[in-house]
């Protein structure tokens, strides 16, 4: 996930990172800014086979064109992982950074993406149905993440801390 490789590199000194972590040369500390997280959903066009769904299981996309975020991001390690574990890997066959592209490829493409469900009220494209994803890792908590050698400058630390907090 390149936040956090960016982090070990020094390129950032601090940020709001999702779980997991990855690295081990940081700390992502989830206490720090309590009930950040976000939830996987399944986007499909309105008129796809699973658009009528209220919820679906990683296991129901079989079969279907995936469309999905790069490795540099929590779901799209997640959407490759999944897809190696069922065994459907070659579904993937789109991957971007940007989420409008991947919406925008949905319907050119006769694909399904997996998207935060915080990103639907932001979507440039009508007519998608966003469903809940039901797996073990579709909730993906965050934290202020920072180098463990940071971790000293505890001052600097905790004014951001309550800088996002308020």
């Amino acid at each position: 996930m390149k936040l956090q490789e960016l982090l070990v590199q020094e390129k950032i000194e601090r940020g709001i990172l999702s779980f997991p972590q990855i690295e081990h040369d940081i700390i992502i500390d989830p206490v720090a800014v309590n009930h950040f997280s976000y939830s996987a959903c399944l986007v499909v066009p309105k008129e796809h086979p699973l658009a009528n769904r209220e919820k679906v299981t990683f296991k129901d996309l079989q079969g279907f064109n995936i469309a999905s975020l790069s490795d540099h991001f929590a779901l799209g390690e997640f959407t490759k992982k999944r897809c190696r574990e069922f065994g459907f890997s070659n579904q993937v066959i789109l991957t971007h950074d940007d989420f409008e592209i991947l919406l925008h490829s949905l319907d050119k493409l006769d694909a399904i993406t997996i998207l935060p469900r915080e990103l639907e009220d932001l979507s440039p494209v009508e007519d998608l149905v966003w469903i809940p994803i039901h797996d073990v890792n579709s909730l993906y908590k965050q934290g202020l993440a920072y180098r463990k050698n940071m971790s000293t400058n505890t001052d600097v630390i905790s004014k951001f801390i309550e800088a996002i907090r308020h």
